[in-house]
């Protein structure tokens, strides 16, 4: 796996401090938490990881300059690349805003069901969320003091059963936090600070990116059994070539 080299745009975004997020009554959203913006990084010790909502082909929003307005630390776009928007000390107004690092992935992703989105994620996206928690981990400011890998469903009380999704879990969140990967990270806060448990349905191997080679298997031609040229390639966001949306049976690669 290689390293993250996320895109420094912090000194860009320092002067926003509203974000294009809309409250009930149409103000906008404050970026930063009300209480206090900024915060000791000797306290940080989750990782937090969302959806945007937004599909990653968005013409604008695909830009690495398009997202200053989010509420996040790190964006990963639909291409794989990495922006930082906001330092680590910086205290959002999230979830867990005094010891969370957030981690946004661009794009409006199925749900366990197959719907409530409109795609999944692309390999480039899962390869680097992994390095990014990586890089996020042995961070020189908090080196050493990631301890959660949580899901912003876990603890929201906005009813966000689908952030991050069960993609974005089962092929980062689930990857990272996996204990035989012996990271000692944690998907689990225990009490008093506690949180909701992942989703079973989240978990199922129906979610992999890119699927197992034994659930693509290559169609026949009349030619001796030949599987057709090119059939199964990988796109450049590396999704299969033959992928048709989900039913609610869970992703169909075939």
């Amino acid at each position: 796996m290689s390293g993250s080299n996320p895109i420094d745009r912090t000194s860009e975004t320092g002067g926003i401090h509203l974000s294009n997020q809309r409250r009930p009554d149409g103000t906008r959203k404050s970026i930063y938490d009300s209480r206090t913006r900024r915060r000791p990084t000797s306290d940080i010790d989750t990782i937090v990881l969302h959806q945007t909502d937004i599909p990653r082909g968005d013409r604008r929003r695909s830009r690495v300059d398009g997202n200053d307005y989010m509420i996040t630390h790190f964006l990963v776009l639909g291409d794989g690349t990495c922006v930082q928007l906001r330092p680590l000390t910086m205290r959002l107004n999230n979830v867990r805003s005094w010891r969370g690092v957030h981690i946004e992935f661009m794009g409006d992703f199925y749900d366990v069901n197959g719907r409530n989105g409109i795609e999944v994620p692309g390999v480039a996206q899962i390869l680097e969320g992994r390095a990014l928690i990586n890089y996020i981990r042995n961070h020189r400011e908090i080196r050493g003091q990631i301890r959660y890998v949580i899901a912003h469903y876990q603890l929201s009380s906005m009813h966000r059963e689908n952030c991050c999704g069960p993609y974005i879990w089962y092929n980062v969140g689930r990857w990272v936090t996996d204990p035989a990967r012996g990271l000692g990270l944690s998907c689990f806060i225990p009490r008093p600070r506690g949180c909701l448990r992942i989703p079973p349905a989240w978990i199922e191997p129906r979610f992999q990116i890119p699927p197992p080679a034994s659930s693509a298997t290559p169609p026949r031609s009349s030619r001796v059994g030949r599987p057709r040229p090119g059939r199964l390639a990988l796109r450049p966001d590396g999704v299969l070539s033959s992928f048709r949306k989900p039913g609610p049976l869970g992703t169909d690669y075939s």
